[in-house]
């Protein structure tokens, strides 16, 4: 019996060899006197996947605006994925259904509420926060694979403008030479709209 170990392949193959014993073989063979039968094959195992896995988050932490401002929401704010080899950024959608201190809406339409959007949308930087009313406010959230659904709270606070080093390890080259300077070395964090 095969069994499948849960993990997302799409195919398998085993190798097998087949063979006649002495016995078989004198029997089965007597009139073509064959001796020593053997086959070398791979069997191959096409897999059909199915929808296992529940969205995760990956990143978790308060989304962080200027009072009474807004800022866009991105994947560096709000990340669920899903194991599943299948399952795409559009496929993972969320929706809420009301927000305690401010809206979500669209970048492009800046009139138009968002009660849905996607990871797609998160990455593309689709969506947009808007802070209006407390300091802190939690946004509940439904996500769903289009199988299984998870909920999960983000943690909106507003304050006044700030941009904070995170990160600074510094840079140690020797004299004359070049390096590149990246996050790793320097970051920062800041509720300013100032994405891109």
């Amino acid at each position: 019996m095969y069994q499948h170990d849960d993990s997302e392949s799409r195919r398998d193959t085993f190798h097998f060899i087949a063979t006649a014993s002495a016995a078989n073989s004198a029997n089965v063979f007597a009139n073509r006197h064959i001796n020593g039968f053997q086959y070398v094959a791979v069997f191959h195992i096409a897999v059909v996947l199915r929808n296992d896995q529940t969205p995760t988050r990956a990143i978790d932490k308060i989304f962080e605006v200027v009072e009474g401002g807004q800022k866009l929401l991105t994947d560096q704010d709000l990340l669920f994925v899903d194991l599943d080899i299948d399952t795409r950024p559009e496929d993972i959608r969320y929706s809420h259904h009301a927000i305690p201190n401010g809206e979500l809406v669209k970048v492009d339409n800046p009139s138009q509420p968002v009660f849905e959007f996607t990871q797609a949308d998160l990455n593309n930087h689709k969506i947009l926060f808007r802070h209006i009313g407390t300091t802190f406010g939690r946004i509940g959230l439904w996500i769903s694979d289009g199988d299984y659904f998870v909920s999960t709270n983000l943690r909106v606070k507003a304050s006044s403008p700030f941009v904070n080093i995170v990160n600074n390890s510094g840079l140690i080259i020797q004299h004359g030479d070049s390096a590149f300077l990246s996050t790793t070395n320097l970051s920062v964090v800041t509720n300013i709209n100032a994405f891109g």
